[in-house]
């Protein structure tokens, strides 16, 4: 079965439970937004998703009643100056109840075609808590939806959510997909975010009803279905649509 893996490298964002600290930089971190103690436990040995998101390794970020901690609040510098893009609710293994907010950020104008970066914030309990920018690729548009009328052939949700049963997130741009999954330090894209070697360029994307995923793309020239294995998405064997 040939294996669609995220990459170890993007764009990173460190959510502090102690001290309120963000970059926008990129050192090996273990999500693209997460939790920790100490800038130091940004870098860890690997940053691959849990095999089973929905049971973190431990309560550690869990006061003692059981639930998840309220997080430090940090800035969103794109709340007063990007176009939203909607805002899809989730429920966090570990940090519980946050909203992914993804952001337009208008850099320029080309031709009368507007061009402008992706970012995404996390918000917990109406506030910031991580926020996250891709300034390395010009688009048209970055949000919970294509632009215009969605393709029900490329972007079908057919659970009427951007969210899957295995509590991947996916946010549409023009040109392809960018999936955050869920960690025991917040969320990451695993380079699929819109600058990045992204896996899911030009990918089409159907969440059946019960919350399945399926994307869509192209392999050595052949279109083939892939699907979430609990960890990745991997090829579904038997399903190939020659060009």
């Amino acid at each position: 079965m040939v294996s669609t893996k995220y990459n170890r490298t993007g764009a990173c964002l460190l959510i502090l439970a102690l001290s309120a600290w963000a970059t926008t930089g990129c050192t090996d971190a273990t999500s693209d937004s997460s939790v920790a103690s100490l800038p130091a436990e940004s870098s860890a040995s690997s940053s691959e998703p849990a095999g089973d998101s929905s049971s973190p390794s431990d309560n550690s970020e869990k006061d003692s009643s059981g639930k998840p901690k309220k997080l430090e609040t940090i800035d969103d510098p794109c709340a007063d100056e990007c176009v939203k893009g909607g805002s899809v609710d989730v429920d966090h293994p570990v940090y519980g109840g946050m909203t992914v907010v993804p952001y337009w950020k208008k850099q320029s104008d080309d031709q009368e075609s507007p061009r402008g970066s992706a970012a995404y914030a996390l918000y917990q309990k109406g506030k910031s808590v991580g926020y996250v920018e891709d300034t390395d690729r010009q688009l048209l548009w970055f949000g919970t939806r294509p632009v215009g009328e969605p393709n029900l052939d490329t972007w079908n949700l057919e659970n009427n959510s951007n969210v899957d049963k295995y509590g991947n997130v996916y946010l549409s741009y023009n040109g392809g997909v960018t999936v955050l999954t869920p960690t025991d330090q917040g969320y990451n894209s695993y380079e699929s975010l819109p600058s990045e070697p992204n896996a899911f360029e030009n990918a089409s994307l159907k969440i059946d009803p019960s919350g399945e995923p399926t994307l869509t793309f192209d392999e050595d020239g052949i279109s083939k279905d892939h699907h979430w294995d609990g960890n990745q998405f991997v090829e579904t064997r038997g399903e190939q649509h020659p060009e």
